[in-house]
């Protein structure tokens, strides 16, 4: 025969004219280049002589040669059943005896053939079965390799075969601890790597109940730490039991404080729920608003939210109007914390009214239980004493304005008297205002509990660590089509916001035009004050638009109108286009609502399809709980030490990265959309460090030394 020439190079002179095969695919002719270097290393292993290396590499690939002459295979033709299934592998080596051979080459290649060929060529087609899109097609096609039957299988693998057939014939797919075990088995018993199997299995949390555990646990607080607690849970002892809840609860469910040691107050819930989309969630401490009060509080908002302000009303020119709905949420939580303070403190809920307000004796009850509850003074208390001041200016407050409307049905008062009580109110909810401010401590330190993620040198980089935990903890589509949609919005936001520093409310109002889509006109951006990601089919790349009225701080000099590309990196783009493709599954036949990110209506409850500011904080959180904070009991979650924290915190890691990286405040203010001077005084923190590490860094990098050639011990 003449010189042999690879595969390899062959290939490149002919691949214009051959078909394309899929990536999970084998030739014949890389087939033979694999096992030419499998067989060598082999020999090589086995400490073999270098002639007696060639002279076997030649008898394994003559018979491969052999093998494909009688079967009028070539290089380029796809390695198949002739060589995988083994009747029709039997069938195949017998007609090498119609070859020009004797029968003694002709036994010693079917021999080769068997011993090696075959079961490397079965070895690198289980390595890919990338092609297969669901556990019963990788069954199938293993169990034709191997020629097993279901039941030779189930008995090798000590799995049923009732079993096992459910699974082959695409019944069902494991989903428990046991199941996974048995398809673990059966990756053992097929040579295969270890998930080749296992990644197309659903698996679901174990239901555990609380009157199984051996510790008090009220259903309401289970239902919070269900799916951080191992499945074993119900079989541990007391006191192990005990030790995962309190953990739990202390680092994933609780956010983080300060105020330990001297501080700590009682942190039970406590909120008066007045936003519509929280009012059918039900969280433990925290209780709807009356009827009464709710009413009150929608003509507020009306109110506040008017374009024009009511024919006979007034309101403040600069800060009388709620202009989005980040603005509208931050004060009815003020609303909501007053009213649960009150309610915590006696005050019957048939007795919650707007009213409450001009009760001198019920503001000092809501500043001491807050003080109480805390074991300080937060600028909490005094962020709900500024609304409520402004609710009964003299002027422009709703309350003053509106007397008729809060006491209907309650006994009436005149206009004059009315006016007086809101005067006394606005002067001495400003007066304890003005008596708290030097008593101020702070209540929360915002780097908390992302601390263990900006003391880094690279903060962006630990951070996005996040986003591999998703990836890892994603389903096939095979498996939980539903819960890969819920990952892929979980790791497009965290990735989204790895380069816009936005505020809740930016990604709550954030909307996607589909392709070949016309953009939005600016003009019309900030008449709704939204923003928008739209494809330029020229230059090929997503845009992030937005218009400079959609900041929250709109009126500083740091924002503009925005129309940056939103990078490509790491493939992004993949995973927000397949992102899209799965975005419908979420909206479960409920109109599309155009939103990036939109409520998972798969869930029930709402039917509400868009997200809040509150809404989008409590989706990251939970995004957060559930892949960023590292869990020992369960070994999920990326980042140890990482505590609860909403999507704000983002924007301070992206500027601790740019000030550690490249000590710039300007750069760091540019990325977040702020100005110099605030970014300066918010992260100088960090520029000491900064400056320190450098300086270290130029210390270490030529250190002085000995310059003797002993030392004296």
């Amino acid at each position: 025969m003449g010189k042999s020439v690879a595969y390899s190079e062959l290939s490149a002179q002919v691949e214009p004219s051959l078909p394309k095969v899929g990536p999970e695919e084998i030739l014949h002719g890389e087939l033979e280049d694999t096992i030419r270097d499998m067989r060598k290393a082999e020999l090589r292993q086995s400490g073999a002589a270098s002639s007696t290396i060639t002279k076997a590499v030649s008898n394994t690939i003559s018979a491969l040669k052999a093998f494909r002459t009688a079967n009028g295979l070539r290089l380029y033709d796809t390695v198949g059943g002739e060589m995988m299934e083994p009747v029709r592998f039997a069938r195949a080596c017998e007609a090498i005896y119609n070859l020009d051979l004797s029968d003694k080459t002709v036994e010693r290649h079917i021999s080769e053939m068997n011993k090696r060929v075959r079961p490397w060529a079965i070895t690198l087609r289980k390595q890919q079965l990338t092609h297969c899109e669901t556990l019963s097609e990788a069954l199938q096609e293993l169990l034709r390799m191997s020629g097993f039957s279901i039941a030779e299988l189930a008995r090798r693998s000590k799995v049923t075969r009732e079993t096992l057939g459910t699974w082959v014939r695409g019944k069902e797919v494991p989903s428990t601890p046991s199941t996974i075990q048995d398809i673990g088995n059966v990756e053992v018993e097929m040579g295969v790597p270890a998930g080749t199997l296992s990644k197309f299995c659903e698996i679901k949390k174990i239901y555990i109940r609380s009157d199984r555990l051996k510790i008090d646990i009220r259903p309401d607080d289970l239902k919070r730490v269900r799916q951080y607690i191992p499945d074993d849970f119900e079989h541990l002892s007391k006191a192990r039991q005990q030790e995962i809840y309190d953990w739990v609860m202390s680092n994933i469910v609780l956010s983080p404080t300060d105020d330990e040691g001297e501080h700590v107050g009682s942190r039970e819930p406590y909120r008066c729920k007045l936003r519509t989309q929280w009012l059918h969630v039900d969280t433990p401490g925290t209780f709807k608003a009356p009827d009464r009060l709710r009413r009150q509080v929608e003509g507020l908002v009306a109110f506040k939210t008017a374009e024009l302000t009511p024919l006979g009303k007034n309101r403040d020119p600069n800060k009388g109007r709620w202009s989005s709905e980040e603005s509208k949420d931050s004060k009815l939580i003020l609303l909501e914390i007053f009213y649960g303070a009150l309610r915590k403190k006696g005050t019957k809920e048939e007795d919650l009214g707007l009213e409450n307000v001009l009760d001198l004796q019920k503001i000092d009850s809501f500043i001491d239980y807050m003080r109480k509850r805390r074991g300080l003074y937060t600028e909490t208390i005094t962020a709900v004493l500024m609304s409520l001041a402004g609710h009964v200016n003299p002027e422009s407050g709703y309350i003053t304005q509106h007397r008729k409307e809060i006491l209907s049905g309650r006994r009436m008062m005149t206009e004059d008297a009315w006016r007086e009580k809101c005067i006394a109110a606005s002067d001495f909810i400003w007066s304890r205002w003005r008596q708290i401010q030097p008593l101020l401590d702070v209540g929360r330190d915002p780097f908390l509990p992302i601390r263990g993620v900006v003391d880094t040198r690279k903060p962006l980089h630990t951070y996005y660590v996040i986003a591999d935990e998703i990836r890892k903890r994603t389903p096939l589509a095979a498996a939980n089509i539903l819960q890969r949609a819920r990952c892929f919005r979980d790791l497009v936001m965290f990735r989204y916001a790895g380069q816009f520093a936005l505020r809740a409310g930016n990604f709550s109002q954030l909307q996607v035009l589909p392709k070949g889509a016309p953009k939005t006109s600016m003009t019309k951006l900030r008449r709704s004050r939204s923003l928008e990601l739209w494809w330029d089919p020229k230059a090929k790349v997503w845009m992030h638009r937005q218009p400079k009225e959609s900041f929250k701080n709109h009126s500083s000099p740091a924002t503009k109108d925005i129309e940056i590309p939103l990078a490509d990196i790491d493939g992004l783009y993949r995973e927000l286009e397949e992102y899209l493709e799965l975005r419908p599954l979420l909206l479960d036949g409920h109109p599309d609502p155009g939103n990036l990110f939109m409520a998972d209506m798969t869930r029930g409850g709402s039917n509400r399809t868009t997200l809040t500011p509150g809404a989008f904080t409590q989706i990251w959180k939970n995004m957060i709980r559930r892949y960023g904070i590292y869990n020992p009991y369960t070994g999920h979650g990326a980042i140890a030490g990482l505590r609860v924290h909403p999507p704000h915190a983002a924007r301070h890691i992206l500027a601790t990265h740019i000030i550690r990286v490249d000590g710039s405040f300007a750069k760091a203010a540019a990325a977040i959309f702020d100005t110099e001077s605030v970014t300066t005084k918010r992260y100088a923190e960090f520029s000491a460090v900064h400056q320190y590490e450098l300086a270290r860094d130029v210390i270490l990098s030529d250190p002085p030394v000995s310059q003797i050639s002993a030392r004296v011990t």
